[in-house]
């Protein structure tokens, strides 16, 4: 790290709004080509190299200006990468699970069937962990594709008690799948 660069990382630790902007534009090029590297979508690379530099500057205190800025802000970059493709895959497995119903549609393939089998019984390990009445109410809305107009007639609650039910539940469940590590 030459000088200069050494300066504007002591800068940013103490809060410099300048020092940010100069590193921003010092690294955008090569940081940028890295993320769309391994994302191959421009958009979700543009998106992943702004969630990069929000947490360098959330984080800007943490910054040791002796060691390797560049390491360090590759590494941010890296474990945004990382986080957005489990994101993308805890997201597939849940949409597949959210949307099996009781019949697989003529010729299903085994493969596709065990594995949505495997995701099956991972989410009703996770929903095990809600209360008995949030996960009937989850298991009906999402599994059988019930209304929300016929949980709260099958189960004598108000709809809106079955929205705020679900709403829980649906944070639970993100919340699991995204701490998950693959």
């Amino acid at each position: 790290m030459n000088s200069d660069e050494y300066s504007l990382v002591c800068a940013l630790t103490q809060g410099s709004n300048e020092a940010f902007h100069q590193l921003y534009h010092l690294y955008k090029a090569r940081l940028f080509a890295f993320i769309l590297q391994m994302v191959s979508s421009h958009d979700h690379a543009e998106e992943i190299f702004q969630h990069t530099f929000v947490k360098l500057w959330e984080h800007r205190a943490n910054i040791e200006p002796d060691k390797s800025f560049s390491a360090y802000l590759y590494t941010i970059a890296r474990n945004n990468v990382y986080s957005f493709w489990r994101q993308c895959l805890h997201r597939k497995k849940l949409e597949q699970s959210l949307a099996i119903n009781s019949q697989y549609p003529t010729g299903p393939n085994l493969e596709n069937e065990m594995a949505d089998k495997d995701y099956l019984s991972y989410l009703y390990a996770i929903l095990d962990h809600l209360p008995p009445r949030r996960k009937e109410i989850f298991v009906l809305k999402y599994l059988y594709n019930k209304s929300y107009k016929e949980i709260s007639q099958r189960l004598h609650i108000s709809e809106k008690t079955v929205d705020n039910q679900l709403q829980k539940a649906i944070i639970f469940v993100r919340a699991h799948i995204e701490s998950e590590d693959l």
